[in-house]
Order: C-alpha cells, then structure tokens, then sequence
C-alpha cells in the first residue's frame, strides 16, 4: 500500500508541475484530477505474484470571459 500512496504522490507532482508549466495565460480555470488504483495478488500464506495498475484521468475546463 505504502508503494501505491508513493506513486500516487509522484503522479500528482507530475500533474502539477505540467500544470505550472502552462503559461498563465492560457492555463485551464479548473483542473480536476482523479487517480485510480487497482492492487492484485495471488497466493496463500506468501503472496507469490503481485501487481499494480495505475489510471490517471484529468479534464481541465476554460471558461473564456467576454472583454468589452
């Protein structure tokens, strides 16, 4: 679990820096974010195969104002 939390930290780290990199200007009014995580394991007493998948879905909105 600790490994998954890690990867979802370095994920959102990614997300923002990407963000910032935008400039200003044209950077989106929101920005949503949502990370999914599916953890498997098979085995009895000792887990003998593991795995990790990791989504990641963002949508950004711009609202563009009228400038009169």
């Amino acid at each position: 679990m600790d490994h998954a939390m890690k990867s979802i930290r370095r994920m959102a780290k990614k997300t923002v820096k990407a963000v910032q990199e935008i400039p200003i200007s044209e950077r989106p009014t929101t920005i949503s974010v949502a990370f999914g995580l599916k953890l498997t394991a098979e085995g009895n007493a000792v887990v003998t195969k593991a795995g990790m998948e990791a989504t990641l879905n963002i949508t950004m909105t711009w609202e563009h104002k009228d400038k009169k």
